[in-house]
């Protein structure tokens, strides 16, 4: 056995080696893109070689998605007009977040690991009193099955209750969106 080259080369005993000449992973819409290139190697070590080279991409991957595999952090802030407070009760399927009173520019957070397999999703219902009338709504503030943003938010998703609905910070222009109207 002979050893030259970034991971070597390996003859097996009937001398085979596959060539593999170049695979690039790319992942669009994300942070950055990760690229990795595979080099020769033999039968024999190439099957141990794919989950490590598998575990090497999932590891250097952007929060993209839903392939993001660490904790998400999920903010709702209150930055309604006239420091008006607001009621907010939160839930998912496996979770019930509690019912709090958000004073202005107080927030409420939590993190939470996506369920890939039958989905994550937390809703909130929200109500604040606004010029002697009180306004209400439930909304989906966190899907990973469907899309309820104009960007999708990766590890921190933030949202700012305001006057005439709820704003979505972009991560990757550094601003607020108007998403959901009351």
């Amino acid at each position: 056995m002979t050893d030259t080259g970034f991971w070597g080369k390996v003859e097996s005993a009937i001398k085979v080696t596959i060539t593999l000449s170049q695979l690039h992973y790319c992942v669009k819409d994300c942070a950055r893109t990760t690229s990795i290139v595979i080099f020769k190697m033999s039968p024999l070590i190439m099957m141990s070689n794919i989950l490590g080279f598998m575990l090497i991409i999932v590891a250097t991957l952007e929060p993209c998605y839903g392939l993001y595999l660490g904790r998400r952090h999920l903010y709702i802030r209150n930055d309604l007009e006239n420091h008006l407070p607001l009621k907010i009760h939160c839930w998912s399927k496996d979770n019930d977040l509690g019912l709090k009173t958000l004073n202005f520019t107080q927030e409420t957070s939590w993190s939470f690991k996506d369920n890939n397999i039958w989905g994550t999703k937390f809703e909130c219902d929200m109500e604040f009193q606004l010029e002697g009338q009180m306004k209400r709504g439930q909304v989906v503030v966190y899907n990973n099955k469907k899309k309820i943003r104009t960007r999708e938010c990766r590890k921190r998703c933030k949202w700012s209750v305001r006057k005439y609905g709820l704003y979505a910070f972009d991560e990757k222009d550094k601003k607020w969106d108007f998403e959901i109207p009351w």
